[in-house]
């Protein structure tokens, strides 16, 4: 609300760490939180494809209509997610917010890889960085 985004997320796709301990049990895998893809990509595809792809490990995650998305994270693990998720095809941009717990060699990787359409100083960059993306 305060940065006014709003119009520009589906609020039926939040993805919580209980879906994910729910995708562990029913796929009998472990660690399904971040950094793994799944969460990243429960978002964007929904639950159930998101558990298919997870069931056929070669399966490219295909988004519905065409459909583009961002992630904004701060973390190497939400690097690692985007980049899960780029790996297997999802038309992602990952926006990396400097918040000062990533290593230096971790950013120089990050910056460098395909996912990333950008690196800013703080969140309202990155609003401004996904406003003009839109």
């Amino acid at each position: 609300d305060e940065f006014a985004l709003a119009e520009y997320f589906d609020l039926a796709r939040m993805v919580t760490y209980d879906e994910a301990l729910r995708a562990q049990q029913e796929t009998e895998r472990t660690a399904l939180g971040k950094p793994h893809w799944f969460p990243l990509a429960a978002a964007a595809l929904g639950y159930a494809d998101a558990v298919a792809a997870l069931r056929a490990p070669q399966a490219r995650l295909t988004p519905v209509n065409g459909a583009r998305y961002a992630y904004v994270g701060d973390t190497s693990a939400d690097f690692d997610a985007a980049r899960g998720c780029h790996q297997r095809g999802l038309p992602l941009a990952y926006i990396h917010v400097d918040s000062g717990i990533t290593r230096a060699e971790t950013l120089a990787e990050i910056t460098a890889h395909p996912v990333t359409c950008g690196r800013v100083p703080h969140l309202s960059a990155a609003v401004q960085l996904l406003k003009g993306q839109a």
